[in-house]
C-alpha cells in the first residue's frame, strides 16, 4: 500500500483550475520527486497534502487513512512533516534551540508514542544527522541560506515522521553541499523515511530519486523512474528541454 495517496484534487482559484483532478502515489519508504515548470502546482500540492489548503474536490489518504479534511497539527500527530520554499526560522534563535523547540512541541502532542523522547538526546543525535554539529550553537541569521536549510529539515525530522515534504531544500546551497544533501536524503530513505522533494536541480534529482512525478499547469503529465523522465518527448517539451 502507498503511504500517500492523492486521489482526484481539484484546487481552484478565481474560477480558474490550477490543479486538475490530479492523482499520484508515493510509496513508503521511497525518494520520490515532484517536478515541473514554476507555476505547475507543486507547492500547491504540498499545501494539500500538509492541510494549509483544502482542496475543492478530491481525496489525501495517509497510511491508509482518508486525512483530507484534518488540521496541519493533526498531520504531524500522524507523521507528517514539511520544510517550505521559504525560510521559516526562529531567527533569534541558536541552531540548537530551533530544533529543540520541536521537539519539546512534538512531546507534548505526539499521540504515536507511549512515552516522551529524550529530547536533549535527539537533537544531538539529529544535528549530527544532518550535518550541523560545528554551527549548532550559532544563531541561524549567522549561517547562510544553505546550512539554514538544513535546520528546517533538522527542525522536521525532530517530530520522528513517517513522511517528509521538501520544498527546495537544496536552494541556497553550492556544489558540494547539494551533493552531500543526496546522501543525507538517502540516509533518510535508507532508514524508512518517505521524502517527497520538491526540487529544481534536476542533477539531485535525477540521481537520488528512485520515482518522479511530473506537473504541468496542475496536470499529472509523466510519472516513472529517472532513465523514463529524461527520456520522455512530453517532460522534454514542458520542462527539461527548456534547460530549467
Amino acid at each position: 500500500m502507498p503511504l500517500l495517496e492523492i486521489d482526484t484534487v481539484t484546487v481552484t482559484f478565481g474560477g480558474h483550475d490550477v490543479m486538475k483532478s490530479l492523482s499520484l502515489d508515493v510509496d513508503e519508504g521511497s525518494l520520490t520527486g515532484l517536478i515541473g515548470p514554476n507555476g505547475a502546482g507543486k507547492t500547491t500540492l504540498f499545501n494539500v497534502i500538509g492541510g494549509l489548503l483544502a482542496p475543492d474536490s478530491g481525496r489525501v489518504r495517509f497510511a491508509g487513512r482518508d486525512i483530507t479534511d484534518l488540521p496541519p497539527f493533526r498531520r504531524a500527530q500522524e507523521g507528517l512533516a514539511r520544510t517550505f520554499q521559504r525560510l521559516e526560522l526562529f531567527t533569534s534563535l541558536s541552531v540548537r534551540e530551533n530544533i529543540q523547540v520541536a521537539g519539546e512541541i512534538r512531546n507534548r502532542w505526539s499521540i504515536r508514542a507511549l512515552a516522551g523522547m529524550n529530547v536533549d538526546r535527539e537533537v544531538d543525535r539529529v544535528i549530527e544527522l544532518v550535518g550541523l554539529a560545528d554551527v549548532a550553537d550559532r544563531d541561524v541569521s549567522e549561517l547562510p541560506t544553505g546550512r539554514c536549510r538544513l535546520v528546517e529539515l533538522a527542525r522536521a525530522l525532530m517530530s520522528q515522521p513517517r513522511m517528509v515534504l521538501l520544498d527546495e531544500p537544496a536552494s541556497g546551497q553550492d556544489d558540494r553541499e547539494t551533493q552531500l544533501f543526496g546522501e543525507l536524503l538517502r540516509r533518510l530513505a535508507g532508514d524508512g523515511v518517505t521524502v517527497l522533494l520538491v526540487e529544481h536541480d534536476m542533477s539531485l534529482v535525477m540521481s537520488v530519486c528512485e520515482q518522479i512525478h511530473v506537473l504541468d499547469f496542475g496536470s499529472l503529465i509523466a510519472s516513472g523512474p529517472p532513465a523514463e523522465i529524461q527520456a520522455n518527448p512530453v517532460v522534454l517539451d514542458a520542462y527539461l528541454g527548456a534547460g530549467q
